[in-house]
C-alpha cells in the first residue's frame, strides 16, 4: 500500500514539476512579448535592457527572413525567365537549322564562316600565347 502511495506521488511530482516547467516558459514568452505590439515598441522605457536586445534581435531576425524572402523570389522569377528564354533559343535554333537544310547555298555560307571564325581564333590564341611568352622572357631575363 505504502509503495503504491508513493509511485502516485511520485508521479503527481514529475506532473507538477512538467507542468510548473511549462508555465515558466509561458512567463518568460509573455514577458519577452510584453512590449511588442504592431509599433515594436510599447513601454520599452520600463523593460530591462536583456529584454530590449532581445525585442532587437526579434526584429532583427524578422527583417532578415523578409529580405531572404523577396531575394528568393527574384531568384525564382530569374529562374522561369532564364528558362523561357532557352526554350526560345532552342525554337530558333530549330527554325535557322530547317532554313539552313532547305537552302543549300546558306549551309556552305555557315560552313565557310565556322572555318574563317577557326582561323581567326588560332591567329588570337597564338598572338596572345606571344605575348606572354614575351612577358615572361622580360621578367625572368
Amino acid at each position: 500500500l505504502v509503495k503504491r502511495y508513493r509511485e502516485i506521488v511520485y508521479d503527481c511530482t514529475n506532473d507538477f514539476k512538467k507542468t510548473n516547467r511549462a508555465i515558466m516558459k509561458k512567463r518568460e514568452q509573455n514577458d519577452l512579448f510584453r512590449g511588442a505590439n504592431r509599433d515594436g515598441n510599447n513601454g520599452s522605457q520600463e523593460e530591462d535592457p536583456a529584454m530590449e536586445a532581445l525585442l532587437r534581435e526579434r526584429n532583427a531576425i524578422g527583417n532578415s527572413l523578409a529580405s531572404a524572402t523577396s531575394v528568393l523570389g527574384q531568384a525564382s522569377e530569374t529562374l522561369s525567365e532564364l528558362r523561357s528564354q532557352g526554350a526560345s533559343m532552342k525554337n530558333v535554333k530549330s527554325k535557322v537549322l530547317v532554313l539552313a537544310s532547305r537552302v543549300p547555298g546558306l549551309n556552305g555560307l555557315i560552313e565557310n564562316i565556322k572555318k574563317k571564325r577557326g582561323k581567326d581564333d588560332m591567329i588570337v590564341s597564338c598572338v596572345i600565347a606571344a605575348c606572354i611568352l614575351f612577358t615572361l622572357w622580360y621578367v625572368l631575363g
